[in-house]
Formats: C-alpha cells, sequence, structure tokens
C-alpha cells in the first residue's frame, strides 16, 4: 500500500489542476441562484465537459486526507501531543509558512486585479475561511494532524468504535448541511452558517474526519486491507466507474433542479464521499509495478502541495489576462481558457517548483512551497 502512495498524491493533485482550470473557465458561464442556464450550442458542450471534469476530482482531497492518515500511523507512535511535539511541530511550520507567504501573494493579486470594496472583500473571504480558493485544505490539514495522535492512539485500541463513531459523524454532517440547503425542518437559516449548514467553511475537521479516520485504519492494517481489496478488484473498478456518473448527475440535478450552483461547488452532497471512497479502494486493487513512468509520476506527488498553493492564483490572473486581450473569448470558448490554466498556470509552476527543489535553494523552496 506504501508504494501506491506517491502515485495516487500524483493522481490526486493532477484532478485537482484540472478541476480547478474547469472550474475557473466555466465561472463566467454559471448561471445566477435562482436562474436556469441556458447555453447553447459549442458554449452547452464546453460547458458540460468542464462540469462533468470539476466533479469527477472530487476524489482528490478525500485523497490526500486520506494519504495523510497512513502517513501518521508511522510517524506516531505514541498518544498524546506532548510525545509527538517534534514531529507536529515540524508539519504545522510546512504548512503554516506557505499558508502566510500564499495568502500575502494572494491578497496581492487580488489588489493588483482590483478589489471593488476592501471591507467586502475581507468579509467574504473571512466567511470562507481562507484568502485564496482551496485554502481551507491547509487549515483543515492543521487540526487533522493536531488530531491525529489521539486518533491514531484510538484506531489501535478500539478500531470497530471509531469506525461506527467517525462514519455517524459524516451523515450528520452531510444531513445538516442537506437539510439546511433544502430548508427542512426549519434549518434553512443554518445554510449562511460557514462550517454547519453553507457550502462554505471546509477548512472545519469535522467535513473530512472520516478520510482521515479511514486512511489511519489502512495504514494500521495494511496488508489485510490491500488483500480484501484485490480480491474484489472488478467490482471496485466496475463501481468507481457507475460513481463517476452518478456524482455528476447528482451535481446536475441538485445545481439545476434547485437553480443553486453552490450545490454544484459542494462536495458536502450525499453521493459525493461514496464516489471518494469507491474510487480510493480501486485505486489500492490494482498491481501497479515500479518503472520509469511511475518514477517520474511520484515526482509530481513529492511537490503536489506547492503546485496546490501556487496554482489557484495563478488561474486568477490567467483568466483575467484573457479576458482583458480577448473580451468575450471566455464565453464562448470556455475549453480554450481552461488548457490556457492548465499550461501556464499549472505546468509552468510545477517545472520552476521543480528546478528550485533541485537547486541550491531547496531548503528555501521547500519552506516556501511545503515539502
Amino acid at each position: 500500500m506504501r508504494r501506491k502512495i506517491p502515485l495516487l498524491r500524483a493522481l490526486a493533485i493532477l484532478a485537482v489542476v484540472i478541476g480547478h482550470a474547469a472550474l475557473r473557465a466555466m465561472g463566467p458561464l454559471e448561471p445566477a441562484a435562482g436562474v436556469a442556464s441556458n447555453l447553447e450550442g459549442a458554449a452547452a458542450l464546453q460547458y458540460g465537459l468542464l462540469f462533468a471534469l470539476a466533479q469527477l476530482s472530487f476524489f482528490a482531497v478525500p485523497a490526500f486526507f486520506f494519504v495523510t492518515g497512513v502517513f501518521c500511523t508511522f510517524a506516531i507512535q505514541k498518544p498524546g501531543l506532548a510525545a509527538n511535539a517534534g514531529f507536529l511541530r515540524g508539519r504545522l511550520k510546512a504548512l503554516v509558512v506557505p499558508l502566510l507567504v500564499w495568502s500575502l501573494v494572494a491578497f496581492a493579486a487580488d489588489f493588483v486585479l482590483g478589489i471593488p470594496s476592501l471591507s467586502t472583500y475581507l468579509a467574504a473571504h473571512a466567511r470562507a475561511g481562507e484568502m485564496e480558493w482551496g485554502y481551507y485544505f491547509l487549515l483543515a490539514m492543521m487540526q487533522v494532524y493536531l488530531a491525529a495522535p489521539f486518533v491514531v492512539d484510538l484506531a489501535r485500541r478500539r478500531p470497530h468504535a471509531l469506525l461506527a463513531a467517525s462514519i455517524a459523524l459524516h451523515v450528520v454532517v452531510l444531513g445538516v448541511r442537506l437539510l439546511a440547503g433544502l430548508d427542512v425542518a426549519g434549518l434553512g437559516a443554518l445554510a449562511e452558517v460557514p462550517a454547519v449548514g453553507s457550502w462554505r467553511g471546509d477548512w472545519a475537521i469535522w467535513r473530512w474526519q472520516l478520510y482521515l479516520v479511514l486512511g489511519v485504519l489502512a495504514g494500521l492494517h495494511g496488508s489485510k486491507v490491500e488483500a480484501w481489496l484485490r480480491a474484489h478488484r472488478r467490482p471496485l473498478l466496475v463501481g468507481a466507474g457507475v460513481g463517476a456518473v452518478v456524482v455528476v448527475t447528482e451535481a446536475w440535478a441538485f445545481s439545476s433542479g434547485l437553480r443553486q450552483m453552490d450545490w454544484f461547488h459542494s462536495q458536502l452532497r450525499p453521493l459525493v464521499p461514496l464516489y471518494a471512497c469507491v474510487v480510493l479502494a480501486a485505486w489500492f486493487s490494482l498491481d501497479i509495478k515500479a518503472t520509469a513512468r511511475t518514477a517520474a509520476f511520484e515526482k509530481v506527488g513529492n511537490l503536489s502541495f506547492g503546485l496546490f498553493v501556487v496554482h489557484p492564483i495563478a488561474y486568477k490572473v490567467l483568466a483575467r489576462i484573457v479576458d482583458r486581450l480577448a473580451p468575450g473569448f471566455g464565453l464562448q470558448w470556455p475549453v480554450a481558457v481552461a488548457l490556457v490554466c492548465l499550461v501556464f498556470g499549472a505546468l509552468v509552476p510545477y517545472l520552476v517548483i521543480a528546478a528550485l527543489s533541485r537547486s541550491r535553494f531547496r531548503g528555501q523552496a521547500a519552506l516556501v512551497f511545503g515539502h
């Protein structure tokens, strides 16, 4: 299982940059709340493709939390924060420094691009709990590491109770979001509360703890888990394929049926966790041989964190440049905008980060880009 982790990280970051490129490109085409989409022809086809790509990428963030859980089972041998102070200090530093550095860069980029109202800007980002799109992940990961010593200890002593409690908590979190979003049982007011009923607030650990727990349990029982997954490879692969269709269909039903694109952006829909878990299970059921190609792909996974923090800013700047140079182009050819984002906002930054990681500045690069 451990040798598949770097490849999974590479696959996950690839899904993230593709999914975010799709989201950035289709943003101008999204209908306003309460309004049905009226796209036709080529624009509608491209929108549908980007819509699907964004949804299919939703296994990626769960994969990162799962990988962290597996990693923690090897790094944490004793319970409690004090016993793991050195490990936690190193991991938190690798998160806090990039978060501060790139949040400042993100703010500077937004300021240069133009902020209509600074107070409105800051209030909106405060509600989301992040300075830049996707940075909730870093805040959630900090909580994950602080919780990991207790989760690993409990997984060793009471694995079944831990798994049952984790699933129950996730069902509650999904249920509150669903009922609040649908305004059922008088819970509509919670739809405006980040990390509770709103699609915003993904920095909260309770929205992701299930994947941490699954990763810890898989790390502690790796050989048994992987043997079971291999024995059920075919149904898992079929389930992953069906799940891909279902998760896209679910997003379309929620967002178009309710005419609220918040549902499209949210990973707190009933079928998204099932899709993510089946994809992860199918991945670890595969037999993957070490080759030159897999080794090259592993390098992408090793630099995934730096690419994660850089690409949202690059995408935003590139989309604005395209809009300035060719007004209306993005409305007609959103797939082309997505490709521009991928090449210049993901591939080029990756090549720069890779070069820095091999240079005499690799220590500074590891601090700024995380490791």
